[in-house]
């Protein structure tokens, strides 16, 4: 019978780091992949046969087990990180794990469906690059916290949302197979906080090996609640007065802890503990926010959660206004402000597209420069909606009033994207409040971004409308145009002023562009017995822009030798958006050597490059190496027995049983290949009474495995 994994690919997963929140580079290369197949090869073949070697050479073989599977789980877990989909692909399906020796387990991945809560956090270094962490915390696991890694889709989670996911666990990475779908599924959403006065405490905090206390608690209080450009100001200014700071600076506290080892987590329970001691009622403020002296030990200037109630944000050694604001927007729900550059042009296909994920140095959310939340974040967080945001489906033209001022006016037009989930956001900003610093550049006309609202924490993208000379003169200028050549659209600004800015939105007939199609096998990773067939569904999606005539694609399997496939459907032809589905099934060769093999199937047509495209699976032949198990249920051991007894016998096996052989003092005197297993004796009749013999049932099931059962009786 096989066994699988729930998974499928599309496209590839790249992770950029580690869990210990220190940025890596780019995954092993396809020598160390080889390596870790060989490793699970001979973790299988060892399993095989560990029942079947002698009980005294078990121990060594037991000790070469474990590690072997030592070092396959430390190139699973940079898998897990580098790239979850060849996780799943190099994962054993539960069965495998099974019949492996009980000691083995603990270092083996284990499928798991899990229930708890969802952490969102987010790492900020400040230095291009960020990572944002999703973790679960499971009664099932003791509310130990298993960092979530998906082949996927983006998680649409705030911190708080109560989740189940099923995934295969190894350590503290649970590798899930999609954000989304049957593999995880939101049970309740994390309420949301961006409205009203947002009660904050500050915790002052220092280590056992460092107790130097580098601030006061007036500045801090001051950063936050009190100056002109403090947090509290500053996000009173961004949401037109519809969220506000308030609260308090506590500490210092000495937590019985030292520095080392980044344990920001269990720095900032120290602190609220020590608050609590020192009298603090945390549950009067849902955002909590912990400063320390600069540690090494971590690589980042701040973290925060993603939402929360209570949110968390941290502090490596800045008592500045400017990081708080920036950790307190994550909490409030807010991604990075970023960059695109797509080379010349202000937009183009996503390959060639870069990201910078601080670039947009006009949002406090970017770079941690203290400027306005730009349009989409506004939209986001509903400080902007209604008439204030205007959907725009025809072509027209188009009066947006400063993005800084609070009025029943158009200050956003949202412009959906063809054939993505994503949407342009067009927006007009003034030097006005918090804005007052901005780069004329920046409001000599209409800024453009790109952001999605499917996702609970998506990072908002800036368009260069003329590229090639930086950032700073991202805005168009009068007369200027922004085009989308992929779909046709133009955005040309017609005139500006203190007041208002003016554009046309034109569509035009969108030209045909081609894309890559995704291709998903679903399971990702399944086990079965030599030359056993198992079946994968598949299933191809033209993501063709909508004015392409209808493609071809063909499929073509890629197997070991000697085995074979058969495609229910090997060929499509689908309109854009169009999905078809088919059923590969696969049977290993007879004769398999217990091991992982990598099956692929390519996505092919002839005519056009652009419809290349490839997805892998993994089959995992097992041989049987489990023993049956045989029971002699008539006569029981030691029993007085007449001299021509009844022999019943219970033998029960996964794979079968091929027959069961009844034994007196070692000699076969029956055989029996169908159940039930029973036979009355007639040796017996030759031996003398007040003689003990010993009465024996060997089953063999259907994959060669054996197993001996004896009672000893005397004979009446």
């Amino acid at each position: 019978m096989s066994r699988r994994i729930e998974g499928w690919r599309q496209g590839a997963a790249v992770g950029l780091c580690a869990f210990g929140i220190a940025m890596t580079g780019p995954g092993a290369g396809a020598e160390v992949r080889e390596e870790l197949r060989l490793h699970t090869d001979g973790l299988l073949q060892a399993g095989g046969q560990y029942h079947r070697i002698p009980a005294g050479q078990r121990p060594k073989a037991l000790e070469r087990m474990r590690a072997t599977a030592e070092r396959r789980k430390a190139m699973l877990l940079q898998d897990a990180s580098a790239d979850p989909e060849r996780f799943l692909r190099h994962a054993l399906p539960k069965e495998a794990r099974q019949r492996l020796p009980r000691p083995v387990h603990s270092l083996v991945e284990e499928e798991v469906e899990l229930e708890g809560e969802v952490t969102a956090l987010q790492v900020d270094d400040f230095t291009g690059h960020g990572e944002l962490i999703y973790q679960l915390r499971s009664a099932q696991t003791g509310d130990k916290r298993l960092r979530l890694r998906f082949a996927k889709g983006e998680a649409p989670w705030l911190t708080g949302a109560r989740i189940k996911v099923r995934g295969v666990a190894l350590g503290s990475e649970l590798v899930v197979a999609e954000a989304g779908g049957s593999s995880a599924q939101t049970i309740a959403a994390a309420p949301t906080m961006i409205s009203g006065d947002q009660r904050t405490i500050v915790m002052l905090i220092n280590f056992t090996n460092d107790t130097q206390q580098p601030w006061s608690p007036a500045s801090v209080h001051d950063a936050m609640f009190n100056a002109a450009s403090s947090v509290n100001r500053f996000y009173q200014d961004v949401s037109f007065g519809n969220l506000s700071l308030s609260g308090d600076v506590v500490g210092w506290f000495t937590i019985p802890l030292d520095n080392s080892g980044c344990n920001y987590n269990g720095w900032a329970n120290a602190a609220d503990s020590a608050a609590t001691a020192a009298g603090v009622s945390l549950g009067n403020y849902q955002r909590r926010v912990y400063l320390f002296p600069r540690t090494g030990s971590c690589g980042w200037a701040g973290l925060g959660t993603i939402g929360g109630n209570p949110s968390r944000a941290w502090s490596n050694g800045y008592n500045d206004y400017r990081l708080f604001a920036h950790e307190l927007g994550h909490n409030l729900g807010a991604h990075h402000a970023s960059t695109l550059s797509c080379g010349g042009s202000a937009i183009g296909a996503s390959g060639a597209c870069t990201t910078s994920e601080y670039g947009d140095a006009f949002d406090v959310m970017g770079f941690w420069n203290l400027f306005q939340w730009n349009g989409p974040h506004k939209v986001g967080a509903g400080w902007l909606s209604g008439s204030r945001v205007q959907t725009v489906t025809g072509g027209g033209l188009f009066t947006l009033t400063p993005l800084e001022l609070d009025q029943n006016t158009p200050q956003v037009l949202k412009i959906n994207r063809p054939n993505t989930s994503e949407a342009y956001y067009v927006a007009y900003r003034q030097p006005l409040g918090m804005d007052g610093g901005l780069p004329s550049g920046m409001t000599q006309g209409v800024s453009v971004h790109v952001w999605s609202a499917n996702a609970a924490a998506v990072q908002t993208k800036l368009l260069d409308t003329s590229p090639g000379d930086g950032f700073q003169n991202a805005a168009l200028s009068d007369g200027g145009t922004f085009n989308d050549a992929a779909n046709n659209i133009t955005v040309k600004q017609l005139s500006h002023g203190g007041s208002a800015a003016t554009v046309e939105v034109s569509f035009g007939s969108a030209p045909c562009t081609r894309a890559t199609p995704s291709v998903n096998l679903t399971p990702i990773s399944q086990a079965g017995s030599p030359g056993e067939t198992v079946s994968y569904a598949v299933s191809i999606t033209n993501h063709d822009g909508s004015n392409c005539n209808s493609g071809v694609f063909a499929l073509t399997p890629v197997l070991p030798n000697g085995w074979s496939g058969t495609l229910s459907v090997s060929s499509f032809s689908l309109a854009p958006g169009a999905t078809g589905t088919s059923t590969w099934d696969v049977a290993s060769a007879a004769g398999t050597t217990d091991g992982s093999y990598p099956l692929s199937l390519q996505v092919g047509d002839g005519a056009m490059v652009e419809h290349t495209a490839a997805v892998a699976a993994t089959y995992v032949v097992m041989t049987d190496g489990t023993p049956p198990t045989v029971t002699i249920t008539h006569p029981k051991p030691g029993a007085r027995v007449e001299r021509r007894p009844q022999i019943n016998v219970t033998a029960i096996d996964e794979s079968g049983i091929a027959r069961v052989d009844m034994l007196i003092d070692g000699v076969v005197i029956f055989s029996d290949a169908k159940p039930p297993f029973r036979h009355r004796v007639s040796k017996l009749d030759r031996l003398e009474r007040g003689r003990q013999v010993v009465i024996s049932a060997k089953a063999i099931d259907n994959a060669g495995n054996e197993a001996i059962a004896s009672v000893t009786v005397t004979v009446k």
